[in-house]
């Protein structure tokens, strides 16, 4: 389980501060170009033109320098403005796709399951974790559990002492910790929550 737990940890970590690639107009303004993950100093992509329209203006573009299309008229300003619905659109699109994702599981618990959980944040009145057996990532809360906790953040490292009242058991949660949780749905039916079970 540790090695499993650090693993999630680390991948989420190093995953989570990565800025979303985003559609722009190369322009005097914006000289830097450089995808980072492929190394790469300058970088498009583009598909069937069905998908997206980004991909239908790159298509019109490269067919224009192939001399098999008309020369686009678009003007910096055209493309700047179509760049950021682009982008707005799909950043809508994530967001649906995993607002969807929590939803079927939220349906799929007809029964509250048990699993092992990687801790990947301590805050002072909760803990995310990334649950074992979905690899969703959900927010327990310690405020309705029957233990008494104490938060300490030093040099950064927020850590938890969980002591449950019913058998005296002091918890040590931190980063890369691995708890077990109790995954339903809300009461609303909707969404997935977790609840920490004792160790």
């Amino acid at each position: 389980a540790w090695s499993w737990a650090r693993y999630v940890v680390l991948n989420h970590l190093c995953a989570k501060p990565m800025l979303r690639a985003n559609y722009f107009c190369p322009s005097d303004e914006c000289p830097e170009m450089h995808h980072y993950a492929l190394n790469a100093p300058c970088y498009t992509h583009f598909t069937s033109p069905i998908r997206r329209y980004a991909d239908v203006m790159v298509h019109r573009l490269l067919a224009a320098s192939l001399d098999i299309g008309p020369k686009p008229k678009y003007k910096p300003l055209d493309v700047k403005r179509i760049a950021m619905i682009c982008n707005r659109q799909k950043l809508a699109a994530k967001i649906a796709g995993e607002q969807s994702s929590l939803l079927f599981l939220a349906l799929y618990l007809r029964e509250p399951v048990e699993s092992l959980a990687a801790v990947i944040d301590v805050k002072d009145r909760s803990l995310d974790v990334i649950v074992k057996d979905f690899g969703v990532m959900l927010r327990v809360y310690t405020d309705p559990l029957p233990v008494k906790v104490q938060y300490i953040n030093e040099d950064n490292m927020p850590q938890m002492y969980l002591q449950w009242c019913a058998s005296g058991t002091v918890q040590l949660v931190q980063l890369f910790s691995v708890v077990r949780v109790e995954v339903s749905r809300s009461k609303d039916g909707l969404k997935p929550t977790a609840k920490l079970l004792p160790p």
